[in-house]
């Protein structure tokens, strides 16, 4: 499903360098919105259900659509990512009350994305093969690593490499597609996004 995503995605990320040279209105969006993001969790240290993880993403997209006029391959990337990202954690019920509308419209205006995120949502329409257990307890699993790492931890780079990491882990074993997808969006988009923000001290909190 996700094939000729990675392909539009990866031939992005190749005309991108990670130490490449990004719009001011990027920098400082990005960087308002990653702060935006971690205050979600350094404000409840204590919390051990999912309901900062939900609303820290939630604060995130939000942030992601307040400024439509600054376009860039950095914050094209980013909304496209943390889009995929919300709605993988909708659909397998991480995030059941997540509203991606206004980010979906902010994607949608870019043609490539729209294109692309038009074959994601297909995915919701064939729930018999594509939602096996493994998708859920996967996802889950390192969306929970993910909010305790950021409780603990300001750096966000940490807690989004450790959530990666842990999306690579159960590989082959899991056979939904839902889950394969996303895990090949996390690996080869994702990581670039990291190496992206990192290239730019201050941009990634902490980081």
């Amino acid at each position: 499903m996700f094939s000729t995503i990675l392909i539009a995605v990866a031939t992005m990320v190749t005309m991108t360098e990670a130490h490449g040279k990004y719009k001011a209105c990027e920098y400082s969006e990005l960087t308002k919105c990653n702060k935006v993001f971690m205050s979600g969790f350094t404000n409840s240290p204590q919390s051990t259900d999912m309901s900062d993880y939900c609303t820290a993403f939630q604060k995130y997209g939000d942030c992601l659509t307040q400024t439509k006029d600054c376009k860039g391959k950095f914050i094209d990337l980013d909304r496209f990512m943390i889009l995929q990202h919300m709605w993988v954690d909708k659909e397998l019920l991480v995030c059941k009350n997540h509203n991606i509308d206004g980010l979906t419209s902010v994607v949608n205006a870019h043609k490539k994305y729209r294109k692309e995120f038009e074959k994601v949502l297909k995915l919701s329409a064939d729930k018999g093969d594509i939602f096996e257990g493994c998708a859920e307890t996967i996802h889950k699993d390192c969306s929970r690593k993910m909010a305790t790492d950021l409780r603990s931890d300001p750096r966000m780079c940490i807690g989004v490499s450790n959530f990666l990491d842990c999306y690579e882990k159960p590989g082959k074993k899991c056979k939904a597609k839902i889950y394969k997808d996303f895990a090949d969006i996390t690996k080869k988009v994702a990581k670039e996004l990291v190496k992206m923000f990192k290239s730019k001290k201050g941009v990634m909190p902490n980081c």
